[in-house]
């Protein structure tokens, strides 16, 4: 039996098991034809936080299952945009992603650059 669990700032931590059960919760809704073009509604939302409450013994609501799957997303598009960089191979056997050392080094230091500018960008900014 797995228990709740809070980092020290109170943000809830979810184990890869929890993570499963909520794909396939959802999974089995789309499979009995709910319609989810616009995303899940809040009443699907608390019937996966009710059962996953029930199963692993936690106090989560609907609007944790939500950010979760917010969560999921940005780490699915992440994920999938590594895939799609030219010179990117993909591992079945190990999922894992790899570059060669040059196209590696061209897209973080293009990244770094990025996040260098946003910051200073930021930093110009007079609140």
């Amino acid at each position: 039996m797995e228990v709740e669990s809070k980092s020290a700032a109170g943000q809830t931590v979810w184990t890869a098991s929890q993570s499963t059960f909520v794909h396939i919760f959802f999974a089995n809704f789309i499979d009995e034809g709910l319609k989810t073009s616009t995303g899940f509604k809040k009443v699907h939302l608390n019937k996966c936080a009710e059962a996953l409450n029930e199963k692993f013994k936690l106090n989560r609501t609907g609007d944790h299952i939500g950010n979760h799957l917010k969560t999921l997303r940005r780490r699915y598009v992440k994920i999938n945009q590594l895939r799609s960089l030219s010179g990117a191979l993909w591992d079945e056997d190990q999922y894992i992603i790899s570059l060669d050392h040059e196209h590696y080094r061209n897209h973080f230091e293009s990244v770094c650059r990025l996040a260098t500018v946003v910051q200073d960008q930021l930093d110009d900014h007079v609140y």
